[in-house]
């Protein structure tokens, strides 16, 4: 998957060898790569993680009621994966509620309309939920040699190397900035 980032000249894409999303690399094969995050996404639930839930495949039963994005969502379709993997269809979960956001899915739990739902790390230390880790997502941005020397990338890749990006980042929770900066050349 990719999409425009807005007017500098990159572009970002999910590059994971998670099983959620597997890519190649050959539409990227003359870019180079800046690696800026890598978010935890996993199961929101309530405190105390009331059903026991630790992976996808807990999801499974008609009591369970599951907050989803919509179709076509990035964390839907990891869901999707998820369950797949563990030899699960939504069908298999007993109801769902439709969720536009993931602060959604996290205010649905709050509200006790939901037992779980999938999202960041960051969403859940925001609303106050517990987190159970399923993946860990690399986040990169794709662009030419000659664009990655231009005004406005130059001024992304300062600010992803601040000290406070990383340190905002660590607030937030779910977010590996450790690489961010890195420059990756493709052959």
């Amino acid at each position: 998957m990719m999409v425009f980032f807005g007017q500098i000249g990159g572009r970002t894409a999910k590059l994971s060898g998670s099983p959620a999303f597997r890519f190649k690399r050959d539409a990227a094969g003359r870019k180079c790569a800046n690696e800026p995050l890598e978010p935890t996404f996993g199961l929101l639930v309530a405190k105390g993680n009331p059903l026991r839930l630790t992976r996808a495949g807990d999801l499974r039963g008609k009591s369970l009621r599951l907050a989803v994005r919509p179709d076509g969502a990035g964390a839907q379709q990891l869901l999707l994966a998820l369950l797949k993997r563990d030899g699960l269809a939504l069908k298999d979960i007993g109801k769902t509620l439709l969720a536009p956001t993931g602060p959604d899915i996290a205010q649905a739990i709050r509200a006790g309309h939901a037992d779980a739902g999938i999202a960041t790390r960051a969403v859940a230390t925001a609303a106050g939920l517990d987190f159970i880790p399923l993946v860990t997502e690399r986040f990169d941005i794709l662009m030419r040699q000659r664009d990655s020397y231009r005004a406005p990338l130059q001024t992304f890749l300062d600010i992803i190397a601040q000290p406070v990006f990383a340190t905002r980042a660590a607030e937030l929770g779910g977010l590996d900035v450790s690489k961010s900066g890195q420059v990756r050349w493709a052959p």
